[in-house]
């Protein structure tokens, strides 16, 4: 109210007054009654002065004050006009002819009503009564709040706090602590005001919690005012207050669209834009989902709101599978992926960043998933059991699949790799999407359990590395090497072999055609050895040219001849060219330059 202004609608008469001089003190007692619109009040007034000392000590009491009433006589703030209580005032005021004010004690103390509002408070918050209690300090120009005490439907709010004014500001700086032992969260949202957007929707964490948290119970919640016109707030991102305390038995939607955690325990905090969660304990379904964590930033900000979810979990494969197909992950859907062939037990992380509005478009959402999984299966793969033993470490955004590690694919122990380009597949209808690459230890039976029979051509362990490459698991090529120095080589078409401890590395490239499959080139090197070969395998039927820079038979030459010509003639429609055989005195024979020897 400013200076010169006044209440209308007011009515005031003067049952006491008594003012009495006795010696240098003089004294004063009076009772107003006022009517402050249709709400009555009561004034009362007592006073004790000493002219010759120049000090005056006033007790003024107010009874049957409505802040809401007041607001509305006196263009007060609006919150004031929220709070439908009875308020009855005491100051003490001690007062000095040379300084004026030099100190005041006040107590306040509410009675019994609401807290309301059409829009911040639309359910009538119930208060069962208050106190407050606190002095103002004139040569500080500071006022302090000793304590305070509000008592609600159910919990009780204590607390104390400190108003200063600092000097060339109009405005006061204020620090205040606000502390509540325990309460539900339906009772938190009922005196949590309802902030709005301009088409009265509501915003903020208070909008987010009461979407999302279905039950819970808080205890020692702590609200803390750190505010100075020099600096702004004290808290995080110049915040001017923060709200920090505990919680259990809390079940929330992190998304709408998935499973809640339930039974959860653990700490909050409250910024002006910043709303945080971390989970010591609780579950999604069968799985403990402790060491999660919940981010949401620009809280206040229309439509800018944004969430980082940091969810981790234990549990079994199928019930994580489960999980990630709902929206906004949809992984299995993603990749056509049938969860019933897997099997095993994970550790699973998961990092979602979402915008918080309604209707949130597909390219909106990033997630990343990153899942620990031991003792990994997965079956029916390449004609076999499928993969058992597995120690895999499964990665997934919007963008990829990966997988790496190790286990037993067919009962063969390997190291596995698979990338799914999930971007590209999008993108390109005719883009390759699918890389997986395996190697170990294999030999002729391995290979054979992958579905690839080799017993012709290798006998003994080989070092191996293969990858193919392809759309959706619809392979177009891969590539592959071995070490083959520790393996038996042979080719009973050119009758020969390389014995075992010969070094040998071969190489080659594989075309999954519609017609054909074909190998071009396959190449063989090692001491004594070079060869390159050209394969198609159409049927039951194998085509091939081989170019043959040297190779070393394992018996004479003229055995050797014996059995190529006799390979050739009886095993190939192609024809015998170019043969060189050089002699050694060696009972061992090498043959040379030996160009397009059979042609199939």
């Amino acid at each position: 109210m400013e200076r010169g202004e006044g209440i209308d609608h007011a009515q005031i008469s003067l049952p006491r007054l008594s003012l009495n001089r006795l010696d240098n003190v003089i004294s004063l007692d009076a009772l107003l009654d006022a009517r402050l619109g249709d709400v009555p009040t009561q004034v009362r007034l007592q006073g004790r002065a000493e002219p010759l000392i120049g000090d005056l000590a006033l007790s003024l009491g107010f009874s049957e004050v409505r802040p809401s009433v007041l607001a509305k006589l006196a263009s007060l703030p609006e919150a004031v006009s929220y709070f439908n209580v009875p308020l009855a005032l005491d100051l003490d005021l001690d007062l000095s002819a040379d300084v004026g004010l030099e100190r005041a004690n006040f107590s306040a103390t509410l009675g019994e009503g609401t807290i309301s509002d059409p829009v911040s408070f639309p359910f009538d918050s119930k208060v069962k009564y208050g106190q407050v209690n606190g002095r103002y300090e004139a040569g500080e120009d500071t006022l302090v709040l000793e304590e305070f005490e509000v008592a609600t439907e159910k919990p009780v709010v204590r607390g104390e706090g400190l108003i200063y004014w600092v000097r060339d500001s109009d405005e006061p700086a204020v620090q205040l602590t606000a502390r509540v032992d325990s309460a539900e969260i339906g009772e938190v949202l009922k005196y949590w005001p309802i902030k709005v957007n301009p088409d009265g929707t509501p915003r903020g964490a208070r909008a987010w919690i009461d979407d999302h948290i279905t039950r819970g119970t808080i205890s020692n919640a702590s609200f803390e005012v750190d505010w100075t016109p020099e600096h702004g707030g004290g808290f995080e991102d110049g915040s001017a207050y923060r709200l920090t305390f505990s919680y259990s038995d809390l079940d929330t939607y992190y998304l709408l669209s998935m499973p809640p955690i339930v039974g959860a325990s653990g700490r909050g905090s409250l910024v002006r834009d910043v709303f945080e969660l971390s989970i010591d304990d609780g579950h999604i379904g069968a799985m403990p989902v402790a060491g999660s964590s919940a981010r949401m930033t620009n809280i206040d900000v229309r439509d800018g709101a944004i969430g980082n979810f940091d969810v981790r979990l234990s549990g079994s494969v199928d019930e994580i599978m489960e999980l990630i197909t709902h929206e906004p992950l949809r992984v299995p859907q993603k990749l056509g992926f049938d969860v019933a062939r897997v099997g095993g037990d994970a550790h699973v992380r998961t990092v979602l960043t979402v915008p918080l509005v309604k209707d949130v478009a597909a390219d909106e959402v990033h997630y990343d998933v990153t899942a620990n999984i031991v003792n990994t299966s997965v079956n029916d793969l390449l004609g076999g059991e499928g993969l058992r033993r597995g120690d895999v470490t499964l990665r997934v955004d919007p963008d990829s699949v990966s997988a790496e590690g190790t286990g037993a694919l067919n009962n063969v122990p390997l190291n596995l790799y698979w990338r799914e380009d999930l971007k590209a597949g999008r993108e390109d209808a005719n883009a390759d999407t699918t890389e997986i690459v395996m190697s170990g230890m294999m030999d002729e039976k391995d290979m054979a359990a992958m579905g690839v029979d080799v017993s012709d051509y290798l006998h003994g362990k080989t070092l191996a590395e293969a990858s193919f490459i392809g759309r959706n698991f619809a392979f177009k090529r891969g590539y592959f090497t071995a070490d083959a120095s520790m393996a038996e080589l042979k080719e009973t078409r050119l009758a020969w072999a390389k014995p075992v401890a010969v070094p040998a590395t071969v190489t080659g490239t594989i075309f999954f055609e519609d017609a054909q499959t074909r190998i071009s080139p396959l190449v063989v090197v090692g001491e004594d050895i070079n060869v390159r070969a050209d394969l198609s395998f159409k049927g039951e039927t194998l085509y091939g040219q081989f170019d043959v820079g040297s190779l070393v038979a394992i018996n004479s030459a003229l055995l050797l001849t014996r059995k190529l010509t006799a390979a050739l003639r009886s095993r190939s429609r192609g024809n015998v060219s170019t043969l060189a055989l050089f002699w050694r005195r060696s009972r061992k024979a090498r043959l040379l330059a030996w160009p397009k020897v059979w042609t199939g």
